[in-house]
């Protein structure tokens, strides 16, 4: 306490009896300070499901290059595989039966890494114009025919990203 003069001042602060907290000023800039943040990340977290749907479209348009020219440059029959259940793309060669007795088999090209579409959602599908079942379907290249004309439309899951992938 300081006496001045005849009066006494008390410079002690006085509390309110209870638990110490926050003020509403202190609440509101908080909040302020969180929404910012949030509308700064959800344009970069929006990209980012968008970037794995590239590389899916990426990948499977490497692997539609692969196929042709494995079917352009050697006289083994390649076809395009894929299977919504296990959400793969892969390719195939022929392997005939041994001395010509039986019937030949499908196998994965070791050669070729499947492409494995995640999320990616295989929204359409044209093999020479003709659309097919996006869940599963194979396209053979005819040996010594023409290539089949390719093309397929990759998305995001929630649909707001699309991606073609062709091959003439």
């Amino acid at each position: 306490m300081i006496h001045q003069g005849r009066y006494q001042v008390d410079r002690r602060r006085r509390s309110l009896p209870g638990p110490a907290g926050f003020t509403m000023v202190e609440l509101i800039v908080v909040v302020i300070i969180l929404a910012v943040l949030a509308a700064a990340m959800a344009p970069r977290l929006a990209v980012f499901g968008g970037r794995r749907v590239r590389a899916s479209a990426e990948a499977a348009a490497e692997l539609l290059s692969v196929a042709a020219r494995r079917d352009a440059l050697t006289s083994q029959r390649v076809a395009l595989d894929f299977d919504a259940e296990a959400g793969w793309l892969r390719l195939l060669t022929y392997a005939a039966p041994a001395e010509g007795i039986g019937r030949g088999v499908w196998q994965e090209d070791v050669l070729a890494p499947r492409v494995e579409l995640g999320d990616t959602e295989l929204v359409r599908v044209l093999a020479d114009s003709v659309e097919l079942t996006p869940r599963q379907w194979r396209i053979e290249f005819p040996q010594g025919g023409r290539r089949p004309e390719v093309f397929m439309v990759l998305a995001d899951p929630a649909r707001r990203e699309f991606w073609q992938v062709g091959l003439p």
